[in-house]
């Protein structure tokens, strides 16, 4: 429900078409394109009827946000919410506006090995250069932030203790070795969108995963070109940004990449992928209309 702006923007509206929303999901364009709201609550503990009764009382977003978390953490015995879904990042600036009192951990992974791990998912190579550059970008106004935190992945697998210190001082937690651990009597669960990917707590920290592209055969020179479109940076205030720009930003190996033969070729606008039904957009346009735009060009 982070990732979706009507939350933020409209939660009036929310309100008045939750039955429809409930059921149908609800677009997040031009953020992303999953529809899915409020789902696999079972998962959770919690029962779907409750959850959308105590939405449609709250008199806010923030206000329906700190009821469900009180009650998440008193059913799991826990004192911290965390809340990990990715595309999170393309509404951040919504996110530190309604939770002022909130962390925000960002983790940022090599692009060349976050495009071939989705790949590998069924995704195309723009497809997944999209994902990584529209994120990315979309947290760079915010660096530097008190409440945003950073993590290299590779600087997280390489020196777990190190990063892992420094991230329990940001949340206001005392470090302990043990977090390094597997946890010892943790279930597997496979991963609700790409079915493919599997999560294993119980596995040791592994540096199988790095640096995957150097052994790779995939062509990436029109990828360190792409940009973000001036629509999507008007909208996530940031810079017309090109991928290799970000890489920079994080201090990813730039030395010997020539880009400079796509930089003036006609740019080619990354199209966001629909596929939805004549009926399911009449339900999205009666809820709110989306600006649907492209995020990169290339």
């Amino acid at each position: 429900m982070f990732s979706k702006n009507i939350f933020y923007e409209n939660f009036d509206h929310i309100k008045r078409y939750s039955y429809l929303i409930s059921k149908y999901g609800i677009s997040s364009r031009p953020y992303y394109e999953d529809r899915s709201i409020l789902m696999n609550l079972e998962y959770y503990g919690l029962e779907k009827k409750l959850v959308w009764r105590l939405l449609r009382n709250s008199d806010s977003f923030s206000d329906f946000v700190k009821t469900l978390e009180k009650i998440l953490l008193e059913k799991n015995n826990k004192n911290i919410w965390a809340e990990k879904t990715p595309v999170n990042i393309k509404t951040i600036r919504y996110f530190l506006d309604f939770f002022p009192d909130s962390k925000v951990v960002h983790i940022v992974r090599n692009p060349r090995d976050v495009i071939l791990s989705l790949m590998r998912k069924g995704l195309s190579k723009e497809e997944s250069a999209d994902v990584w550059l529209s994120s990315v970008a979309s947290i760079q106004p915010y660096r530097g932030d008190d409440n945003l935190h950073e993590i290299r992945y590779e600087d997280l697998i390489l020196n777990p203790h190190q990063e892992l210190e420094s991230l329990c001082r940001f949340i206001g937690i005392v470090f302990t070795d043990d977090m390094i651990n597997p946890i010892s009597k943790a279930e597997n669960r496979r991963d609700s969108y790409f079915d493919t990917w599997s999560s294993n707590p119980n596995s040791t920290i592994s540096k199988n995963s790095l640096y995957k592209y150097k052994n790779s055969s995939e062509d990436f020179g029109e990828i360190y070109s792409m940009k973000i479109t001036k629509n999507f940076s008007e909208l996530q205030h940031c810079e017309e940004l090109y991928l290799i720009d970000l890489m920079k930003a994080y201090n990813y190996e730039t030395d010997g990449i020539e880009f400079q033969q796509y930089y003036n070729k006609k740019k080619k606008y990354l199209p966001i992928r629909e596929g939805l039904s004549l009926k399911t957009k009449l339900k999205d346009l009666i809820i709110e209309k989306h600006a649907s735009i492209s995020r990169v060009e290339y």
